[in-house]
């Protein structure tokens, strides 16, 4: 069988969620199957595309050029639907299976659609409703039931569009943040309406005006649209795979055929280590993951400093990259190395995951935002370390409250202090806890579910 995957990144440049769990999906299947993955890097070099081999799986990579994308671009391109298109001509795939098509083209779903060839698509996140994948901004996570909701898709969209870097968009762009912040309060809702009417009344020429420049914004419709031409392509997949219960739920409520969504849950490579048992007093908590706010990182530095000020028998090992142009978390790193219960490790590879468990006692996952699945924790739990998680999205289903793991509300302050001290003041229930700890299902069992799935709809 023909196996054709389409991502959207792939190694060795991106070695996130979503490429390590193709990679390890494709390199099962290639094991019985011609496996190809269609995918992309960044170039600035002229557009190109090159084929090589590597894991015993076909990569064919298309370079692209392209810097700072307006929204449409990131689900829209005539020139990949062109290479796409050449491609299945040349492979002549009997399936074909999508991971992720952000910054792609969302037209590969009716190419395919048009060849007849089987469709397949997992979801991993909710691209499919929010351009900024996590549906998480101003600190909190969207309500999309709201009807107001528009409103929010309409700042984030805004923000996607490409920036003039000339001192007189720089005071134009202050100037509409700052409207939006009066906006956003009610109460001050009349120095909003003042603050656009000053810059109006200020712009004596009466050419081009900035306020008319400020207003000027991402019509709801064009959002709707948007929306309308996801539900449309999705449907048209004949299978539809989702990590988690949550995230089936969520698609569904967006108009996506829930009788095509399967819910199957990731397999991971297992560790055939021996699990080691915790000896002696000191208990060393692990973040393993990018470092972002949304992840929930400064929450974690605040309790486990309140913490390791009432037990000096405890450390913090964080592992992940971070974006270099974010200050605020380059700032906290910095100080972070100042405080000798807590060490930076930097970045890992999926090949360092052995060496990180082995220093880490219970992993926790604070994440704030709606967490889809959560590798990390089927990562711990494979190393029959114990998680501590927060109560977001579909990672509630990864975990068994004080069998396996123990869940925290990261509303409620002081709670993940309470989850770390229930290990870190009796240490012994860490060894209670790796006891009780399944393995998670295999890669080389998921690949199979997959396969059968294949099969099936070929037959």
């Amino acid at each position: 069988m023909k196996i054709l995957f389409v991502i959207h990144d792939y190694w060795p440049e991106h070695r996130a969620g979503v490429e390590n769990h193709t990679h390890d999906l494709a390199f099962e299947l290639a094991k019985k199957h011609e496996l190809y993955i269609f995918t992309k890097a960044k170039s600035k070099e002229e557009r190109q595309r090159i084929t090589y081999k590597e894991d015993g799986i076909n990569i064919i990579k298309v370079f692209d050029s392209r810097e700072k994308l307006i929204p449409q671009e990131t689900y829209k391109n005539d020139y990949f639907n062109n290479e796409f298109k050449k491609v299945i001509d040349e492979v002549k795939p009997d399936i074909i299976h999508i991971q992720h098509l952000i910054n792609f083209s969302l037209d590969f779903i009716s190419i395919v659609k048009g060849k007849n060839i089987p469709l397949f698509l997992t979801l991993h996140d909710m691209w499919f409703k929010c351009p900024y994948i996590r549906g998480y901004k101003h600190d909190k996570n969207c309500n999309f039931k709201n009807k107001n909701i528009l409103h929010d898709c309409e700042d984030c969209m805004r923000l996607m569009q490409p920036r003039d870097k000339s001192f007189k968009y720089r005071l134009k762009s202050l100037a509409y943040k700052t409207y939006v912040v009066f906006r956003r309060l009610p109460i001050i809702k009349p120095i909003s309406d003042a603050f656009i009417r000053f810059l109006r009344n200020f712009d004596l020429l009466k050419k081009k005006s900035i306020a008319g420049d400020l207003e000027k914004h991402i019509d709801p419709k064009e959002i709707s649209v948007r929306n309308n031409l996801f539900k449309e392509y999705y449907n048209m997949a004949d299978v539809i795979i989702s990590p988690s219960n949550y995230l089936k739920n969520e698609a569904t409520n967006f108009g996506i055929n829930f009788k095509k969504i399967q819910y199957i849950e990731h397999g991971i490579k297992l560790n055939d280590n021996a699990i080691k048992i915790h000896k002696g007093e000191k208990v060393n908590f692990g973040f393993i993951s990018h470092i972002t706010k949304d992840k929930g990182f400064y929450l974690l530095l605040n309790e486990f400093k309140s913490l390791s000020d009432k037990n000096k028998d405890v450390a913090l090992k964080i592992y992940g990259s971070y974006d270099e142009k974010d200050n605020k978390i380059r700032e906290a790193l910095s100080e972070v190395s100042k405080i000798s219960s807590i060490e930076y490790g930097g970045i890992y590879k999926p090949t360092d995951i052995a060496k990180i468990m082995n220093k880490i006692d219970v992993v926790v996952v604070p994440s704030l935002w709606n967490e889809i699945y959560g590798l990390v924790v089927d990562e711990a739990h494979t190393f029959g370390k114990p998680v501590i998680i927060s109560n977001r999205g579909g990672m509630p289903e990864r975990v068994k409250n004080n069998v396996d793991g123990l869940i925290f509300n990261p509303d409620k302050t002081g709670d993940l202090e309470r989850a770390m001290s229930y290990f870190s003041n009796d240490p012994e229930n860490i060894n209670k806890f790796q006891r009780r700890i399944k393995p998670p299902k295999s890669i080389k069992e998921y690949s199979s579910q997959i396969e059968n799935l294949y099969l099936k709809k070929l037959s």
